[in-house]
């Protein structure tokens, strides 16, 4: 059901984060740098489930995904009435781009 949204996902974390390995934890998809696992994400009941492993990043982003974030680590890509999918996009992209700033500098 998510396939689709999952390799675009993966699309998104090797094009924003092309030193990233790729692993499996969690029982799903991980990216880590220099060993430090830094998102995944997996197809789950409630939708498919983009997992940033820092949570002061997915803070940043409270007012924008507040209804798209559950827990400290968890956004839901499924957009409702009050978030769109284009800005759930947007905020991963940023998000994403977040964690490459951190983990260059």
């Amino acid at each position: 059901e998510h396939l689709e949204d999952m390799h675009m996902l993966r699309s998104k974390i090797l094009s924003a984060l092309p030193e990233a390995k790729e692993g499996f934890e969690y029982g799903f998809p991980v990216y880590y740098m220099d060993g430090e696992p830094l998102v995944g994400y997996a197809g789950r009941q409630k939708g498919l489930m983009f997992y940033v492993m820092d949570p002061n990043i997915v803070a940043a982003y409270h007012e924008e995904l507040a209804t798209r974030i559950t827990g400290k680590t968890c956004i839901i890509i499924k957009e409702n009435s009050q978030t769109s999918k284009q800005t759930i996009l947007r905020c991963i992209d940023n998000m994403l781009t977040d964690l490459m700033n951190k983990h260059v500098m």
